[in-house]
């Protein structure tokens, strides 16, 4: 199946490489997947299927502790290739849920694979997507952390998390959205933040 590829300005670099390889006229067998908000994409256990894109849903990536406690391991916005590692697995190793009802593209395993080997850098940058993301949920475990709502959105702001949008800066060090706004606006008068435009929030 081709694929009528989105207009998304890609940040990573297996998403320049993905859409560099796409513009060379090489297709991949791509499927469309609608989910609605608690939708399962993938339970861990099951067996792996390939690359996934993240059109316009949003997906969490969780576990269950001992007790049954919830456990979020990675947030994917829309715009996200995910499940990477996925290829070199035969077994998911968590639930992917989606939170934000929308699209999801999936790429065949086999064809990435497949292009992948014609395409060493492409390697490359599935590596180094992987080690983005060991970062970011280390970072993520580190905020989490911080009891106090306030020092855990300075320590975020510090990491240069914040990106204009208050509602996924929220979502992101795990706070509810009222929660941040309000502690944003006392540090603003605290002193401890700057808010030099609508919307915009630094240290």
């Amino acid at each position: 199946m081709g694929l009528d590829y989105p207009a998304f300005e890609f940040e990573n670099m297996i998403s320049i490489m993905m859409f560099d390889l796409f513009q060379y006229g090489l297709e991949l067998r791509c499927s469309k997947i609608t989910l609605e908000k608690g939708d399962t994409l993938f339970k861990i256990g099951d067996v792996t299927r390939g690359l996934f894109l993240a059109k316009s849903a949003r997906i969490d990536f969780c576990r269950y502790g001992e007790s049954g406690e919830l456990i979020i391991i990675q947030h994917v916005f829309p715009g996200t290739y995910f499940a990477q590692p996925s290829l070199f697995r035969e077994r998911y190793q968590c639930d992917a849920v989606c939170q934000h009802a929308g699209e999801v593209l999936m790429f065949e395993k086999a064809d990435v694979l497949t292009v992948a080997d014609r395409y060493p850098r492409l390697w490359e940058a599935m590596m180094q997507t992987l080690l983005t993301e060991v970062h970011s949920a280390r970072l993520r475990i580190e905020i989490l952390s911080i009891k106090a709502a306030k020092a855990r959105i300075l320590y975020a702001l510090g990491c240069g998390m914040f990106d204009g949008n208050i509602s996924n800066f929220a979502y992101q060090i795990g706070l509810r959205p009222e929660t941040c706004y309000r502690s944003l606006k006392d540090l603003v008068t605290e002193g401890k933040i700057a808010n030099p435009s609508r919307g915009s929030y630094c240290l």
